[in-house]
């Protein structure tokens, strides 16, 4: 069996990808989520920022988020998918214009890593790319779930070191306001609220981050108005 790969989405990969014909077709997304710990990370403000880490309980969220989308191609008669994976993490600088993510530095901020998407047809390889361990699992957000599913019930991608079902399910997955194909998919993660400026643990993170794409990637709008203020009552509860 051929191995899987995970692929870095630069300019490179998008041009090679359109020259072989550019098969895939994104018509899904989820948000996949995994434990984490919030913790202030630059010694500057280290203070301040523990502070305000414990008495804004609103921000008391121990999850990660990463944003993912589903495309689909047929290959001599078989339906073959794949995964957009779009996760903002520490150190991360996402800039306002798509050209600087071939760049080795961000311009805007010298210590960033370039900020980029990453690609892969494998599922189980999508879920190890958003966690730092082999150990921790990875479920769907109910959150950003546009379906009434019974609360506290996680469904998971991964756990206990494997996929939970190498197999399409549909209820893991929204359906997108239209078909994308990689590079319009890719345009849309340099142009969120969280773009131009650095991760910042509070005010500027994945949350932010996923509900932007989220809201962009999406068939009914509304419903994601209604979903982020369900949201923002459970983290205050």
């Amino acid at each position: 069996k051929e191995r899987s790969r995970l692929y870095y989405v630069d300019s490179q990969f998008i041009d090679f990808m359109e020259h072989m014909g550019d098969f895939y077709n994104f018509t899904h997304m989820a948000i996949w989520t995994r434990k984490e710990m919030l913790l202030p990370k630059r010694s500057s403000t280290l203070f301040h920022r523990i502070c305000s880490f414990l008495f804004r309980k609103r921000y008391l969220n121990t999850e990660h988020l990463a944003f993912i989308a589903r495309g689909t191609a047929k290959f001599t008669g078989e339906e073959k998918h794949s995964y957009f994976i779009a996760q903002f993490e520490y150190d991360d600088f996402i800039s306002n214009e798509e050209k600087s993510i071939d760049n080795e530095g961000t311009e805007g901020y010298k210590e960033s890593k370039p900020f980029l998407a990453l690609f892969t047809d494998d599922k189980k390889m999508a879920a190890l790319s958003i966690v730092p361990s082999p150990d921790l699992d990875v479920w769907v957000s109910q959150k950003f779930k546009l379906t009434n599913e019974e609360k506290g019930i996680k469904q998971f991608v991964y756990k206990d070191k494997e996929l939970v079902s190498g197999k399409l399910i549909e209820e893991e997955w929204n359906k997108m306001g239209k078909p994308m194909k990689l590079r319009e998919l890719n345009d849309c993660i340099y142009n969120t609220l969280c773009s131009g400026k650095q991760y910042d643990v509070l005010d500027n993170n994945c949350l932010h981050f996923v509900r932007d794409l989220w809201k962009v990637t999406l068939a009914d709008p509304p419903t994601y108005e209604d979903c982020i203020s369900k949201f923002s009552e459970e983290l205050v509860t």
